[in-house]
């Protein structure tokens, strides 16, 4: 389906999850890998987009179909589409390995603006849903506490004090920091 941007020239910001540069990446469509495609990922409308050049050379972005996706890639991060609880489909970036990862759910919105400037609306700074897989038992992390208490009592202070010292708050932590703590937790 061919991508439409709706978002007039009254939005400020944009839809994207890092720039709106497209990149290069890889796309797991049902079996089929492939490597090498231009994309993007509109975390407001939350659709993957592919641009190419067609044979008359005019440049086409289009929506790959959610329910086709298994997973892609931009930019060393790692995306899947899974079911959810409503029975939609979801985009988590995942960090880990299979016993034990986040999955993090991106998005963002569109608020109204305040200042008098040109623009009627604008996109929020992106956000996320924090959310820990142990053993595919999922549970929301809301801050450092809901984390630690995911683990055994007894180890708790230390990983408080490991997490105290490398200066990891849950919230803002970036993915570097959250893969270390994962390599922490599995000690």
């Amino acid at each position: 389906r061919i991508y439409q941007d709706y978002y007039s020239s009254k939005v400020k910001g944009q839809q994207f999850l890092q720039k709106p540069e497209f990149v290069s990446g890889s796309l797991l469509l049902r079996q089929q890998l492939y490597e090498a495609l231009q994309l993007n990922y509109d975390i407001y409308s939350q659709k993957l987009l592919r641009s190419f050049y067609d044979a008359n050379k005019a440049l086409r972005i289009i929506e790959i179909p959610q329910e086709h996706i298994r997973s892609f890639s931009l930019q060393a991060k790692y995306f899947e589409v899974l079911p959810w609880q409503d029975s939609s489909l979801r985009i988590f970036q995942h960090l880990g390995n299979d016993h034990l990862y986040f999955s993090i759910f991106w998005y963002k919105e569109m608020e109204t603006t305040t200042s008098g400037d040109l623009y009627d609306y604008q996109f929020t700074e992106p956000k996320r849903e924090l959310w820990l897989v142990i053993d595919q038992q999922w549970h929301l992390i809301q801050n450092n506490k809901s984390f630690r208490v995911l683990f055994p009592s007894d180890i708790q202070p230390q990983l408080r004090k490991w997490m105290k010292s490398h200066r990891i708050r849950m919230q803002k932590a970036g993915d570097e920091s959250l893969i270390e703590l994962l390599k922490y937790c599995e000690k």
